[in-house]
């Protein structure tokens, strides 16, 4: 039934709308553009405005409307005078009313301040990714990072194996503010779990990456996109969150940022304290001796999470177009865990044995980044960028057990204690150069070096080690060193009017060493390869477009993942590494057509050789042992399309919706039997905004997620409806935001291996903290009038201004 009601928000947004697109640039009187101008269309006879706008960097704008009688262009910027257009009668056929080309004129005395309120799609296609604009959303308004990619349309959670997977595909590699995080999957993963979505501005879908970006991430690359400044003088942000669902959340956003004549600096600062519930469901059934053993676990975990994030920096200009910048960032976070597990061992329908597990677990992640960055513009046609980043990570994970096994009427008490360290150092400095051969033809190339130190240091004592059915040498200290050095070049032609080709070859080269504490080499790794991309883009004036790419990438195992330790879950379930994982491989096809410059259809292929799931299940049915491992899958064969439409459907109701159908199909030798397994994937999100009167906006996010192939399992069908309500308040003393997640508490986490050639029969389901309401208040101080940018000021320069690639 509560799939029937997800369904049913989905499809609510079924009826479509027919829109009209106005678009052209504004110029000063000088024939510049004026970037960040307001244009606006409005009725000619009531004043009510249809659509509105804001002028990007190169003064062009694009207006989605719904026209039906004669309307006006209006246009309003900061020192210069307002521009309103004779009326225009709307004429369906006629595209000669839809182009404008508006050239201001100077203010003779400086207007009063112009607030400006524009609201992104939440979806936007761009030539090689789709782009998230979760800015200001209020669905996620106190919600996570992570959070916010559970609901988005092409991105999906697997949090038994913390991993992401993209279109339907795991290996994605997470980069923030266009900079690799070089972090282990799972160090990533709990950062971005404690990462406050309102410090978001936008999330880079990339699908394609170019080759100026590192082959790693076979399924393709997010990249998260913080909040930033572009103005001149100072100004700051404020953000306080609370929350409860089961337990109390609360947490907060400074911001601060300055900027005059050739210095800038910024300090960022975030909390997040999350006290939360969660229950783990585990049954499995082996066959020992022709007798049917069933073993369920019952996990009932309390846990607390303290985050605290902060990153400062400053950028220098130079003489010319030169600039230098320092910036350091770090993310210290602690997490507690009590939990209590109830092992029922049941044998032909007889209660056999009972196991009664207390932990008592603590995890510290902490990682800090220094930064040096260096760019120069000679002339118009070249430029280089040099960036080095040090980078420091440590983990401790001390874990104690008290197991009480109850067999019959007599009972054995054992102790397990667990500590586990990872120190991590980095260094990485990357060099690049970009040539403007033509004005049609840029050219891009650069190298890059990493070198990564690791250590692992894993004890495990018990005082009665009988009790544990796993071997000796689970303790020991585990040593890595990697180096990757890259090197590419590309370049990006305009061929024809609206043609865009882009063509690159990226090599890198990988050495991989790790030993144990007796100097035996456990993975030694020595190669080499070359990653083609080719990307053309295809754009016409009625506002369709088509594109096409191709490419290689690679997904190299982590660390933690080749590492020979053991995880003790309890006396029959264990967590371990694999010595033998082997980077995959992936080639794929993209392609896909835009229409009314909104309505996207994408279309993706890919073959996979050497899949790496993050979590295999393997039970043993000699000792009733279930181990949980990554490992390879020989290959698996993609198919996904996505359909992407808004729809305005009135001056107060705007709907977008993104459905996504994977075709998956994988195959792979495991215990010595031949595995296929096939599933057809469908997965919609469905998000409505709401403009009610008095400042008043609501917003309502529906997500649906049928099974999905994971490994040789599956994960089970999941969705959610989240609420959400939001009021500005006058004499702009800031912004209330409030939401409710998970609606109906159907957001559970369930997946199945069911392999009888090797006698898997495994469930497992986890439920986190459901239906949780959160409060925000957001505040804006400081200067807020926009300054005018010169042309040559881009946004990769205002990125580089934070520390960006």
């Amino acid at each position: 039934m509560k799939n029937l009601v997800i369904m049913f928000f989905v499809f609510l947004s079924a009826i479509a709308y027919a829109q009209d697109t106005l678009k052209g640039r504004v110029t000063d009187p000088s024939d510049e553009p004026v970037p960040f101008a307001l244009v606006a269309a409005k009725n000619f006879k009531t004043n009510e405005v249809i659509c509105s706008g804001i002028s990007d960097l190169d003064g062009y704008f694009e207006l989605k409307c719904m026209l039906q009688d004669e309307f006006v262009i209006f246009v309003s910027v900061m020192g210069f005078q307002t521009y309103s257009s004779a009326p225009l009668e709307f004429q369906m056929d006629d595209e000669a009313y839809k182009q404008h080309f508006i050239q201001l004129e100077y203010a003779e005395n400086e207007l009063e301040e112009v607030i400006i309120t524009a609201v992104k799609p939440l979806l936007e296609n761009k030539q090689d990714r789709i782009v998230l604009n979760i800015n200001d959303r209020i669905a996620f308004a106190g919600s996570t990072v992570l959070e916010v990619l559970e609901k988005s349309p092409v991105v999906s959670v697997n949090r038994l194996g913390k991993s992401l997977t993209l279109y339907g595909k795991e290996g994605v590699v997470i980069m923030i503010n266009g900079k690799q995080t070089n972090l282990p999957v799972e160090t990533v993963y709990e950062m971005i779990s404690s990462m406050n979505a309102d410090r978001v501005e936008k999330i880079e879908v990339i699908h394609s990456p170019p080759a100026g970006m590192d082959a790693s991430g076979s399924a393709g690359i997010i990249n998260i996109v913080t909040k930033s400044d572009v103005d001149l003088g100072s100004k700051g942000t404020i953000t306080i969150n609370t929350g409860f669902g089961l337990y109390p959340k609360a947490g907060g956003n400074l911001s601060l940022f300055h900027r005059k004549n050739a210095f800038s600096f910024f300090l960022d600062y975030a909390y997040l304290y999350d006290k939360t519930w969660q229950r783990f469901l585990n049954e499995r059934n082996v066959l020992q001796n022709g007798i049917n053993v069933n073993t369920s676990t019952l996990n009932d975990r309390s846990a607390t999470r303290e985050s605290h994030h902060f990153s400062t920096g400053t950028e220098i200009k130079l003489s010319g177009s030169s600039s230098v910048g320092l910036q350091f960032s770090g993310n210290p976070q602690r997490w507690k865990l009590s939990s209590e597990n109830l092992i029922d061992i049941v044998e032909d329908d007889e209660l056999k044995e009972n196991i009664f597990v207390v932990c008592k677990e603590r995890n510290a992640w902490d990682s800090f980044v220094a930064s040096i960055y260096w760019n120069t513009q000679l002339g118009e046609s070249t430029g280089f960028q040099f960036h080095f980043d040090r980078l420091f990570y440590y983990n401790v994970n001390p874990s104690s057990y008290v197991n009480h096994f109850f067999v019959q009427e007599s009972e054995t008490i054992q102790n397990v204690s667990i500590s586990k360290k990872t120190p991590i150092d980095m260094y990485v400095a990357k060099f690049d150069v970009n040539q403007s051969v033509s004005e049609k033809v840029k050219i891009d190339a650069g190298i890059k070096f990493l070198q990564s130190s690791l250590e692992n240091t894993v004890k495990l004592d018990s005082d009665k080690p009988e009790l544990i059915q796993i071997d000796d040498d689970v303790s020991g200290i585990f040593n890595l060193d990697e180096q990757i050095r890259a090197a590419y070049i590309s370049s990006q032609s305009i061929l024809e009017k609206d043609i865009n080709l882009s063509v690159g070859l990226r090599w890198e080269h990988t050495r991989t060493i790790l030993v144990n504490d007796e100097d035996h080499f456990l993975v030694n790794r020595n190669y080499h390869d070359l990653f083609p991309t080719l990307s053309v883009r295809k754009g016409w004036s009625n506002g369709y477009s088509a594109q096409f790419s191709t490419g290689r990438r690679i997904f190299r195992p982590t660390y933690n993942q080749l590492a020979p330790f053991v995880i003790f879950l309890d006396p029959l379930s264990f967590i371990s590494g694999n010595t033998q994982l082997k980077p995959s491989y992936t080639n794929y096809v993209n392609a896909g057509l835009t229409v009314f410059h909104d309505y996207t259809f994408q279309f993706s292929y890919s073959r996979e050789k050497d899949h790496i799931v993050p979590w295999q299940i393997l039970t043993q049915a000699e000792n009733n042992v279930q181990l949980a491992f990554p490992n390879n899958v020989d290959r698996v064969n993609t198919f996904s399309s996505s359909l992407n439409f808004p729809m305005h459907v009135s001056s107060w109701w705007d709907i977008d919706n993104s459905f996504l159908f994977n075709i998956q199909q994988s195959e792979t030798l495991f215990q010595d039997a031949k595995l296929r397994m096939k599933n057809r994937n469908f997965q919609a999100v469905s998000n409505h905004m709401f403009r009610l009167s008095n400042g008043w906006k609501a917003e309502l996010s529906v997500m649906y997620r049928s099974k999905a192939l994971m490994g040789i399992g599956l994960q089970q069908p999941m969705g959610s409806v989240g609420l959400g309500v939001q009021k500005e308040l006058k004499n702009e003393h800031g912004t209330i935001r409030c939401n409710v997640t998970d609606v109906f508490k159907t957001m559970i986490y369930g997946f199945t291996y069911q392999q009888p050639e090797i006698g898997l029969d495994h469930r497992f389901q986890m439920l986190y903290e459901m239906r949780v309401f959160n409060l925000s208040y957001t505040k804006n101080f400081g200067n807020k009038k926009l300054s005018n940018l010169r042309k040559a000021q881009s946004p990769t320069e205002e990125q580089n201004r934070v520390g960006n690639q």
